[in-house]
């Protein structure tokens, strides 16, 4: 016997729907937008004021002092998620500690090695503690960090708290930091 299929399913897959009122609330032909087209110009954005067009915005700039790019939010293949660490402990004997990953050019040029227990700085914040790894995967004048960490070596503390109007969400892959060691792995 065939499995049995809702109705729900068989539109989801049905052709032309937008032809046939498939895709708005109200039943009518077109896409669920407020002109019933594909915009290319958010009628949404501009209702509250924003741009209707994507605007590009640059990111910051590492100079000076914080001189190095920070991505938060890596992820290692045992760690999945930051709630994992406080739901399976048992993962955090993989890794106790908050851990960064620097590419062994920028690492060289700190005189820092892998292993190295290190303090990150960002124009937001820190210090933020965390142990070193020296490795080729991440890009020359660039840090990769896990987040959901807590306490000392909490990154959250380096990021600002401008949350992008549209999305929600906080500048995670620009905020530029200072990697210093203070000593050896915790």
């Amino acid at each position: 016997a065939l499995p049995e299929v809702s109705s729900l399913e068989c539109r989801k897959n049905e052709p032309k729907k937008y032809e046939k009122g498939l895709l708005r609330p109200d039943g009518q032909a077109g896409f669920n937008t407020p002109t019933g087209k594909i915009e290319l110009f958010s009628t949404r954005c501009a209702k509250f004021g924003f741009d209707g067009l994507p605007v590009y915005k640059p990111m910051m700039q590492p100079d000076g002092r914080f001189n190095l790019r920070m991505i938060n939010g890596a992820r290692k293949p045992y760690i999945t998620h930051s709630k994992t660490r406080s739901d399976a402990p048992y993962l955090l004997e993989l890794e106790p500690c908050s851990t960064i990953t620097m590419h062994p050019n920028d690492a060289s040029a700190r005189g820092l090695s892998d292993g190295d227990r290190v303090e990150i700085f960002s124009p937001f914040g820190g210090p933020v503690k965390a142990n070193l790894e020296v490795s080729i995967l991440v890009p020359p004048g660039t840090i990769d960090a896990q987040y959901g960490w807590k306490g000392e070596e909490d990154t959250q503390r380096l990021v600002p708290r401008q949350w992008d109007p549209l999305s929600g969400y906080a500048p995670y892959f620009e905020v530029n930091v200072e990697v210093k060691k203070v000593g050896s792995q915790k």
